[in-house]
């Protein structure tokens, strides 16, 4: 992240005439670290819920959010999937931090990756993924029990 700030202060200082610079090329690199950053960030996420789940199962014998495949034998597959994604907004909200995190990061990775021409979206969504993403920042800022305590 610190070398995504250097190239990012670098592009700045161009853009206001501080310093000549090939712009495209700071630009480029500025989003390739910023997306190397994100995919660690997201690593670290990913990290943090297998860290969860350890800690869970490790307690107890059954995990309280993820029920035994045992319950469901008698339920129609629709009930099954309703009890599947209640179960996970469940843990979602027990564990608020890592979710929200997540959340933000994986809003943020399709900025970089879609400057990069990695995929083609449009304008307006890359917008609304940056906005999402800056009101997700703002809750931690806001609600410290937000703030992600990496394990």
């Amino acid at each position: 992240m610190a070398l995504y700030l250097l190239a990012d202060n670098m592009l700045w200082i161009g853009r206001v005439g501080l310093a000549k610079i090939n712009k495209a090329k700071w630009s480029e690199i500025s989003y390739k670290l910023w997306l190397y950053a994100l995919i660690m960030n997201l690593i670290r996420d990913a990290y943090e819920i297998f860290q969860l789940i350890q800690i869970h199962t490790s307690r107890c014998s059954t995990y309280p959010y993820l029920p035994n495949y045992m319950e469901f034998k008698d339920q129609l597959p629709s009930d099954m999937l309703y009890n599947r994604l209640r179960t996970i907004l469940q843990w979602m909200i027990v564990h608020k931090d890592v979710t929200l995190d997540t959340i933000r990061n994986g809003c943020d990775f399709w900025i970089p990756f879609s400057s990069l021409g990695y995929v083609n979206l449009s304008p307006g969504l890359v917008g609304f993924l940056g906005v999402v993403s800056s009101l997700l920042g703002m809750i931690p800022i806001v609600d410290a029990s937000y703030k992600l305590v990496p394990s």
